[in-house]
């Protein structure tokens, strides 16, 4: 076999399907990205949906706590009121003042003008 060097070089006839080839490849991962990029979509518009369906069905349903108390009365008022305490922080009335007491004579933390330690520490819980 005689070595003519045509192999060192592709054939234009051969570029040219080579070139269509990758073009066709690149076609094809656009649509496939554009594809997944719409089903994106698609989940993130079902999890909203799903997201205000739940907001509708389950919190418009609780009542709106008003009340005319600030600050200190309000935490006073939620303490004495039976049950209130637990739905608003989680814990029994006694349970936050033995709280707000070790936070007070452990951790330093005084009351100032503006704040009592029981109030600072139902707001934290």
């Amino acid at each position: 076999m005689d070595y003519d060097g045509s192999l060192d070089e592709p054939k234009e006839n051969e570029m040219n399907d080579n070139e269509s080839d990758n073009q066709d490849k690149g076609d094809e991962i656009l649509l496939e990205h554009e594809h997944n990029k719409g089903k994106m979509l698609s989940f993130a518009i079902l999890g909203v949906a799903l997201y205000i369906q739940c907001y509708i069905k389950y919190l418009m349903n609780q009542k709106v706590r008003t009340s005319i108390c600030l600050g200190w009365q309000y935490v006073i008022k939620t303490l004495n009121t039976p049950g209130e305490s637990y739905r608003m922080f989680i814990m029994e009335p006694d349970i936050l003042l033995k709280l707000a007491k070790l936070v007070m004579n452990d951790y330093d933390l005084h009351p100032t003008r503006a704040m009592h330690v029981e109030e600072a520490s139902a707001m934290f819980v």
